[in-house]
């Protein structure tokens, strides 16, 4: 019989599998290391429940991502056991204005994995604030790591056009290099779009991959799942207008 912890209980049982697996570094793969993996920094409240809802049309990008955080839990003993437990590299992209709660939802999908399967995060990456980093000389694999999540992606810059094609474009062509070859899974977040009027992100990489290879698998990895758009608004203003005239606490 499954025994129900109260929520505190959850959420102590949560923060020490994250602890155990988020700390310092990811050695998933033996002489594979990421030192900058930060599971550890995921907010034990960013809950798919308590995720608050402001138009019909997020709940079904929450349940999809309610469904990847199952997809992950179900595929547990394959992604503990097989350095490539993915047939192909598959990417879900989630994109919004700032504020609407992309970072929240990402953190719901690894405090599920750390409910169900907490083992699993030992597979996992987190990685915020240093793509460019990982990716300007050769690609990082993460620590060997078979589900990566990389948030808030080129958070560095203001605008589509500010991304640099020797640096910028240069890691993230590497970074699709490496997904497609090591076969792994990524949730990327960012404040600007994929694909959209203005070309987005893989606009550029277009005008970098005169080949075209880089920009073909990159379709590839996105056909499944692609670019997912989060309506709402800014949650940080209603915060700051639930917050107003309260006495200060930390």
């Amino acid at each position: 019989m499954e025994t129900l912890l109260s929520p505190e209980k959850t959420h102590l049982t949560r923060r020490a599998a994250l602890l155990k697996y988020g700390v310092e570094k990811l050695s998933a793969v033996p002489g594979k290391t990421y030192w900058y993996n930060k599971l550890a920094q995921v907010r034990p409240d960013c809950t798919f429940d308590r995720f608050e809802l402001y138009c019909e049309e997020q709940l079904p990008i929450v349940a999809r991502l309610q469904g990847l955080a199952e997809q992950i839990v179900s595929k547990g003993d394959q992604i503990l056991s097989d350095e490539f437990p993915f047939a192909h590299g598959r990417i879900m992209f989630l994109t919004s204005d700032p504020g609407y709660g992309k970072t929240h939802l990402v953190e719901a999908v690894i405090n599920h994995v750390a409910d169900k399967r907490p083992e699993l995060l030992g597979k996992m990456a987190l990685s915020r604030g240093h793509f460019l980093h990982d990716h300007m000389t050769a690609a990082s694999e993460y620590g060997g790591a078979s589900v990566v999540i990389i948030d808030d992606i080129f958070s560095e810059h203001q605008s589509i056009d500010a991304l640099h094609p020797a640096t910028d474009l240069t890691s993230f062509m590497n970074f699709i290099t490496m997904l497609y070859e090591r076969r792994i899974f990524a949730l990327i977040t960012s404040n600007f779009r994929l694909m959209g009027e203005d070309g987005g992100i893989l606009g550029k990489v277009a005008q970098r991959d005169k080949v075209g290879r880089v920009l073909s698998r990159c379709k590839q990895v996105l056909a499944a799942s692609g670019e997912i758009i989060l309506p709402g608004k800014d949650f940080r203003q209603e915060l700051a207008v639930r917050q107003a005239g309260h006495n200060f606490t930390l």
